[in-house]
């Protein structure tokens, strides 16, 4: 909790997180670490007051990764004390189920764009030990969403719940507006439990505590370079601005926002959980840091190969040139992780960027382990 009050304070007129705006999707809102503070403080009053979370207590969360979710998040982490679950939205429902009875999570909070999954989950019989529903990413399209839910959950004892904000920014924050724990939170103590995919058998949870969190704010994945955790890039010249998109169920992706957040930087997110506009919001946004998954370099491969079909092999270099200012002409790092890169995408990375392109290596347990093959 002190170190999110050192951002929201020392930071407080930077802007910590862009999103289109609803309703005019051609324009992008930012939200200051002032504002963010202020909403981080109304989510744990409303997750205390409504839904009884205090320290220890598992929140469940699901949605796709956005400015809210960010704000449930750091409410559940911070002032709450309590212990955050990430599901993984790619999940099978039994998986959903096995999660939910394991950590004896009596909260979901869940984005509207997950919530009718939820609804028919809970119409099936899916209620573990669920005794509330909060419901986050409101907009006016997904209230018929949520009077469904209400209806379905409501009469078996969930409640039903909105995180909404409101439109005047908060004119200063209030460290004190944020619910107060009786218990003073120890480094040792559980904040997070993110589970593995499963792919090696049943997903397992990986604890991490508040110490383990916090260094996910000061040193995020611990990939970066040298260059990009010295003092220089601390500084007010090279805070950092990211595109978000990975799930916050993904250890690389959380890390990647937390660590944005942790050097006063801007953290943006895509448009779409499909990422059908996502050459849009790079071109919009131009980040400085580039944490991607292969499938993402593995995209602007195609659309680089798309554009050069049937070319002149002297024009390659400008399609190159051209990307880079179109989508990367900020970026001071680009790293790849999570899953294997063919070296035909590295040599293009690294041609377009004109840098190296940082490979790393990880795990949900130990985070980041071994860059460019050295542990």
């Amino acid at each position: 909790e002190g170190a999110l009050r050192v951002l929201f304070e020392g930071y407080a007129d930077r802007p910590a997180l862009g999103f289109r705006d609803a309703e005019h999707e051609s324009r992008w809102s930012t939200v200051s670490f002032r504002e963010l503070g202020s909403r981080v403080a109304a989510v744990a009053s409303l997750l205390r007051d409504a839904a009884d979370v205090g320290p220890g207590d598992r929140v469940a969360t699901l949605g796709f990764t956005s400015a809210d979710y960010t704000a449930v998040s750091l409410a559940i982490l911070g002032p709450l004390h309590a212990v955050e679950v990430p599901l993984q939205s790619g999940a099978a429902d039994s998986v959903f189920a096995d999660i939910l009875d394991e950590t004896e999570a009596k909260v979901l909070a869940v984005s509207t764009n997950s919530l009718s999954r939820i609804t028919a989950l809970i119409e099936k019989g899916l209620r573990a030990d669920l005794t509330h529903l909060v419901v986050f990413d409101v907009s006016e399209a997904a209230l018929d969403a949520v009077e469904s839910a209400r209806a379905v959950a409501e009469p078996l004892g969930i409640s039903v719940h909105l995180v909404q904000f409101d439109d005047e920014p908060s004119a200063a924050y209030d460290a004190q507006a944020a619910p107060q724990s009786s218990v003073e939170a120890q480094p040792d103590d559980l904040a997070l439990l993110i589970y593995t995919s499963g792919s090696t058998g049943a997903p397992k949870g990986a604890m991490y505590t508040q110490d383990a969190v916090l260094r996910l704010i000061r040193q995020g994945f611990g990939l970066e370079t040298d260059r990009a955790t010295d003092e220089y890039a601390a500084s007010e010249d090279h805070a950092w601005v990211t595109l978000n998109f990975l799930p916050m169920s993904h250890v690389m992706g959380r890390a990647t926002l937390m660590r944005t957040l942790g050097n006063g930087g801007t953290a943006y997110f895509t448009a779409r959980p499909d990422l059908s506009e996502l050459l849009d919001d790079l071109a919009a946004v131009a980040p400085t840091e580039l944490h991607f998954v292969p499938r993402i370099w593995e995209m602007l491969h195609q659309q680089y190969l798309s554009e050069i079909e049937g070319a002149e092999t002297d024009s390659h270099a400008d399609v190159l040139t051209a990307m880079r200012r179109s989508y990367f002409e900020r970026a001071q790092l680009a790293v790849t992780g999570s899953a294997p890169i063919s070296p035909e995408v590295v040599d293009f990375v690294e041609s377009m960027l004109d840098a190296p392109l940082v490979e790393g290596y990880g795990s949900t347990e130990a985070g980041g382990v071994i860059r460019d093959g050295a542990v």
